[in-house]
């Protein structure tokens, strides 16, 4: 299959083996499509130019298996030293790019050496930004619901027309899930992880 395990030699390099993954990409200066797993770097392609960052570059990898969400997704994020970030991001229905992004993230840390492996941050879960982000989403939610149903006891409006108390518990009901959301948000830290045991909890 293309793109799983193609391998080619570098005449230049004899020795540097390099496989190709056909998996979008985003970076600094917009997104590419594909990437290759060098003996020693990585290199993927920006709009028509290739961008080259070696193992000894990189400062973390973060990888994100989300199952709940309204769109399943799988996400790895690569932070290289100087601040740079490769990402990738991929729909849980695409059976095609899922089964070449398990390739490419088992690739790639069967090629990392044990230096690099100790160095590298591995780090597993959703990021700082997105669960804060769901938390004040989560939080505003609750808040305007309980205001709803305050304001609808208060003033009567949930007993002035026929069947409008249905409201009362139609409310409750969205503000039970939303607090189970929350609940599961504020105990879904970022963790870091060994790379010799990948978790499968971070792998479709």
């Amino acid at each position: 299959m293309p793109g799983l395990g193609m391998q080619d030699a570098n005449p230049s390099a004899p020795d540097n083996v390099t496989t190709s993954f056909a998996l979008p990409t985003s970076s600094t200066g917009g997104h590419g499509h594909g990437i290759v797993v060098e003996s020693c770097a990585l290199a993927w392609t920006v709009g028509s130019l290739v961008r080259r960052r070696t193992f000894d570059d990189i400062a973390a990898m973060e990888l994100e298996l989300e199952r709940s969400a309204e769109e399943p997704f799988v996400r790895c994020d690569i932070l290289f030293t100087e601040g740079e970030c490769l990402g990738m991001l991929i729909e849980l229905n695409r059976a095609k790019d899922i089964a070449i992004y398990r390739a490419f993230v088992t690739e790639l840390f069967e090629r990392l050496g044990p230096a690099q492996r100790q160095r590298i941050i591995f780090r597993e879960g959703a990021s700082p930004a997105s669960r804060v982000l769901s938390i004040v989403l989560c939080v505003v939610l609750l808040l305007t619901l309980l205001g709803v149903l305050l304001f609808g006891v208060a003033s009567g409006a949930f007993f002035e027309e026929e069947n409008a108390w249905l409201g009362i518990p139609l409310v409750l009901l969205f503000v039970f899930v939303l607090s189970g959301i929350l609940r599961r948000t504020l105990k879904s830290e970022q963790k870091t992880y060994d790379p010799e045991t990948l978790s499968q909890r971070c792998l479709p």
